[in-house]
């Protein structure tokens, strides 16, 4: 049973990750992906990529695949990349496999807390870039388990 409660928290905090990151994402202006602070800071772009490989090694604990260095995509490419491995993680959570080599304890921890991190570092820059994210409360925001979808302009 406790195992189920751990399993839904990372769900729900995955989903958490899906929406700030959306709230990140969403209305930054168009060159924003390239955006320079300067000092050896990663542009946004990059930091969704490192999101992508984080959230990766967490998933390599449930189902274990070759690591190929991945390239450096575009905006574009970044954000859904980092989408979908989300949806993969996610939907590995929810299947029930068991982990290898690593606790939820250790996920949660390690690449989630590292993840959430870099989201807010992403928010930093979007401020740098003069284009802050709109404030929200976010222990009201409706987050629902399983729902880490890509933003949707509009």
């Amino acid at each position: 049973m406790a195992m189920d409660a751990n399993r839904n928290l990372l769900r729900h905090f995955l989903a958490t990750l899906a929406y700030r990151c959306r709230k990140a994402i969403l209305g930054a202006p168009q060159n924003f992906g390239d955006f320079d602070a300067g000092h050896g800071v990663r542009k946004p772009r990059e930091i969704l990529s490192h999101m992508s490989g984080v959230l990766l090694h967490a998933h390599s604990f449930l189902a274990p695949r070759e690591s190929a260095p991945a390239f450096l995509g575009t905006w574009e490419e970044e954000v859904g990349r980092l989408f979908r491995v989300l949806s993969e993680l996610d939907k590995s959570l929810e299947s029930g496999t068991q982990w290898s080599g690593r606790t939820e304890e250790q996920i949660l921890q390690g690449p989630l807390a590292d993840a959430m991190t870099h989201i807010g570092q992403l928010a930093m820059l979007r401020r740098m870039a003069s284009s802050p994210v709109p404030k929200e409360s976010f222990d009201e925001a409706v987050i629902r388990t399983g729902d880490v979808s890509p933003p949707v302009s509009g």
